[in-house]
């Protein structure tokens, strides 16, 4: 079965956001470690990373209706 192309629209957008939110993550996880300080929760890096990309200053401009796997 293959996707209709709305749907590889949608599962690359997607796929992209996520891998955005991921190499943000990584990034950031990377500077507390360098920095010596506590590694922080899945939970709480999550939050603020997604909350950041979706601001439309934050470069990546994430839109709101994407859902976040």
């Amino acid at each position: 079965m293959y996707a209709t192309p709305g749907r590889r629209q949608a599962l690359a957008r997607t796929f992209g956001c996520a891998r955005v939110v991921y190499n943000d993550a990584l990034a950031a996880r990377k500077q507390v470690r360098k920095d010596g300080l506590p590694y922080p929760k899945s939970t709480d890096l999550q939050k603020q990373l997604v909350t950041a990309a979706r601001r439309p200053l934050s470069g990546h401009g994430l839109p709101r209706s994407v859902p976040i796997p």
